[in-house]
């Protein structure tokens, strides 16, 4: 059944002619849109006051969030979006559509180990995902929680030890060890990769690669939706990136892209109930894993990662690629020294 939901999102999907900047390569996902159910995004309800995000009381608790949507219609909440302020910074554990006129827990991750304290007693989104690579992983971790305890949380110290380590690569850091530092630190850089890389008509995702290495694929049942995902998406592999200056020149390798693109179809495919509506897809097999989600016989958000993007090649010092970035002429006016 859900093989059939698979191969139906693909089907008519084309890979467009790459956008490239510095390091980051992505090969737009074009085709019409998927039918399905109507939908806000949640920065849409939240800026519309039709969704309210807080914690679950007033002692709170950190691997859940409460969620409500007074909207007439479900809200679709992507995997890695961040939430800011309460008593600290969260990020979604995976993609949820909240049916309208509810109330839910829905399951996060902290990404503000510093912080247990009342900013604000509601939420706001903010303009980015979770990078990358921690997403990657995060996204393994919730399957093997799913797998064996039937729950959707992450390896929480692993989460916290990412970031850490993402913050200690790039030279940055933060009084309440938020992973937002590394972003705002980085903001005028990351903004260029956005720019860049707006979203093309009929474009429902894309293949991401650094260096030449396929990091990611992101796919939406329609085009509309990417294009609303895209500035935060973009800036989660634009901070990789960064991490990692451009060490060739050579055209990006596009057999590689469509590659990726043919193995998602093929990944083998496990079916847990939805947090609320639809079935949380988790994807996995012997180069890839990822996850979707299924809804009124549609896939609105799948995502699958390589799995050698958390290997240790890629780990090189920042220092060393930051210099090697600078000898070419990179720009080095936000770079941390």
């Amino acid at each position: 059944m859900f093989e059939n939901n698979i191969r139906q999102s693909l089907e008519g999907v084309k890979l467009a002619e790459p956008i490239v900047q510095d390091s980051l390569t992505i090969f737009p996902l074009v085709g019409d849109d998927r039918p399905g159910a109507n939908y806000l995004t949640l920065d849409e309800a939240l800026r519309d006051g039709l969704a309210e995000v807080t914690e679950t009381s007033e002692q709170g608790s950190v691997p859940q969030l409460f969620f409500e949507n007074k909207a007439d219609i479900p809200i679709l909440l992507v995997d890695g979006e961040e939430l800011l302020g309460a008593k600290q910074n969260r990020v979604l554990n995976l993609t949820i559509l909240v049916r309208p006129k509810s109330k839910i827990t829905i399951p996060v991750s902290c990404v503000e180990a510093g912080r247990w304290a009342f900013q604000h007693r509601r939420f706001s989104s903010s303009d980015r995902t979770m990078h990358a690579r921690s997403r990657a992983s995060k996204v393994a971790q919730v399957s093997a929680s799913l797998r064996s305890k039937f729950d959707r949380v992450s390896d929480q110290g692993a989460v916290w030890r990412e970031i850490e380590e993402k913050q200690r690569r790039m030279g940055t850091a933060s009084p309440t060890r938020a992973m937002s530092a590394s972003y705002e630190h980085f903001r005028a850089d990351v903004d260029k990769f956005v720019e860049a890389m707006r979203p093309k008509a009929v474009q429902r995702g894309a293949v991401f690669m650094v260096n030449g290495t396929v990091a990611g694929i992101e796919l939406f049942d329609r085009a509309e939706t990417y294009a609303k995902l895209a500035p935060k998406l973009v800036r989660s592999y634009a901070i990789e990136a960064i991490e990692f200056p451009a060490e060739t020149s050579e055209k990006p390798d596009a057999g590689a892209a469509a590659s990726s693109f043919d193995r998602v179809g093929k990944l083998k495919i496990e079916a847990y109930p939805g947090t609320d509506l639809g079935n949380d897809l988790r994807l996995d097999g012997a180069e890839m894993k990822g996850a979707a989600l299924a809804a009124d016989g549609a896939i609105l958000h799948l995502e699958a990662f390589t799995k050698h993007w958390d290997s240790a090649d890629l780990r090189a010092p920042m220092d060393e690629k930051r210099a090697a970035h600078d000898a070419r002429g990179g720009e080095a006016r936000s770079r941390p020294r």
